[in-house]
């Protein structure tokens, strides 16, 4: 099992969706599969995107329909998780 972790800004750069489908794609070729949770869902839209960027705030205002590959799991009372489908574009 591996795990990421994304600092917010500005200690790391916002990640993407290209990023992410990239990291799922090179977990792919060994069998895993890749999944996505974002903690504190509940955050203003804009929070949001000055702490992860665009991509991460979409998809905790619940746009994850916008980015092929990613596929909403749960919602948990203090989170959400995808799954990242490698093939997405």
């Amino acid at each position: 099992m591996r795990a990421a972790s994304f600092s917010p800004a500005p200690y790391t750069r916002p990640v993407g969706h290209r990023d992410v489908i990239t990291f799922a794609r090179r977990q792919a070729v060994h069998g895993r599969t890749v999944y996505l949770v974002l903690r504190n869902p509940d955050l203003p839209e804009d929070a949001w995107r000055a702490l992860l960027g665009p991509f991460m705030s979409a998809l905790a205002a619940g746009r994850a329909a916008d980015y092929p590959g990613v596929v909403p799991v749960a919602k948990l009372p203090d989170a959400l998780v995808f799954r990242i489908d490698p093939g997405g574009n």
